[in-house]
């Protein structure tokens, strides 16, 4: 009859997995492996088209792959030391020691498995220091790709998302909402006469104004909102489970908010003076029963800030769905207002 330890041994031979050549830290340091995708002679501009939301995915299951190694033989090292009543595997010496002791023809039976299961032990111990050096490689790399994404959804200039990236936000809220069958809304807001202040105090003041004005925009918006610079002085916002009358609050907040704001600055002759901020703003909701896709409501909502600016501007303007015939726009600001003039360049 086989004991319950040999039985255990038997297995654990059985179970050794074959692993890639051992590398040392310092080798892997100075010659990255050739499996690890991020191609670290690449300029920055280059990784940022090729990396995507799939190479994250991969390294990650990279990551979770190689702990799953780590933590089988760690597993197994610990049977091992039971087994030998180890507490240090510190204590049962060299690999070459034991390789030398192993092959000694008049160790006894139990003195030549104890020393199989230290050369094991060891093995184990080189195995998972190994496996260690590869995970926090695979660690480093996946937070590098994620960084790369994020600063690719970022636009150049502002603290906000990039055309490119609101867009796609805007086209995945849309289709959440679709399927959960909750309202969705958009915002688009324009800076009033903002080429006449780049014409009139030049192209750094007009950098402040879209810095101070982004600052204030996400702000003011909710936290689960996303504001994403659509082109020049136009921002979109998408307002995920928001009804068109919470998305014409948040517009009008925005607004009146702008309307407050004011920046001194010296104009192309050298002259002081105060630059006055308005916007104007369309609104429009995701129109779940007739809009295949999220761009009939970007569209709508692209409509409505037209309406706005050939409206005096400072304006906040909603759309609705008509079917069969163009949107319906409604005039949400009431009351007094700040009527914005052009500025003229001296």
């Amino acid at each position: 009859m086989v004991d319950e330890n040999t039985a255990r041994k038997d297995e654990l031979e059985a179970d050794e997995v074959e692993l890639p050549p051992t590398q040392t830290p310092e080798a892997q340091s100075e010659e990255p492996s050739s499996d690890i995708r991020l191609v670290t002679d690449n300029t920055e501009e280059r990784v940022q088209k090729t990396l995507t939301n799939a190479d994250l995915k991969q390294s990650q299951v990279e990551i979770l792959a190689l702990q799953k190694q780590l933590s089988e033989k760690r597993n197994k090292m610990e049977e091992i030391r039971l087994m030998l009543n180890l507490e240090d595997v510190n204590t049962i010496g060299s690999l070459e020691e034991l390789e030398k002791s192993i092959s000694d023809p008049n160790q006894s039976g139990e003195d030549a498995w104890k020393r199989r299961f230290n050369y094991l032990l060891i093995s184990y111990q080189e195995d998972i220091d190994r496996i260690a050096v590869q995970l926090q490689q695979r660690i480093e790399e996946s937070e590098r790709i994620r960084g790369v994404i994020k600063a690719a959804q970022k636009d150049t200039l502002l603290d906000c998302y990039s055309k490119d990236a609101i867009t796609k936000k805007a086209e995945k809220k849309f289709e959440e909402s679709k399927e959960a069958g909750k309202p969705l809304s958009v915002l688009f807001v324009d800076l009033d006469y903002f080429k006449r202040i780049n014409d009139t105090f030049g192209h750094q003041v007009g950098d402040r104004v879209l810095h101070d004005f982004t600052a204030m925009l996400n702000s003011e918006v909710r936290d689960r909102d996303y504001v994403g610079r659509y082109g020049g002085e136009e921002f979109m916002v998408v307002l995920p489970n928001a009804t068109l009358e919470e998305a014409n609050q948040v517009a009008e907040r925005v607004r009146k908010r702008a309307e407050t704001m004011s920046i001194m600055a010296k104009n192309l002759d050298g002259m002081d003076a105060e630059i006055p901020i308005t916007a104007s703003i369309g609104v429009s909701r995701a129109e779940l029963e007739f809009d295949q896709d999220h761009e009939k409501m970007i569209s709508r909502a692209d409509a409505a800030v037209f309406q706005a600016k050939e409206s005096e501007r400072n304006l906040v303007v909603s759309s609705t769905f008509k079917e069969g015939g163009e949107p319906d726009f409604e005039v949400v600001t009431t009351g007094e207002r700040k009527i914005p003039e052009p500025y003229e360049r001296r």
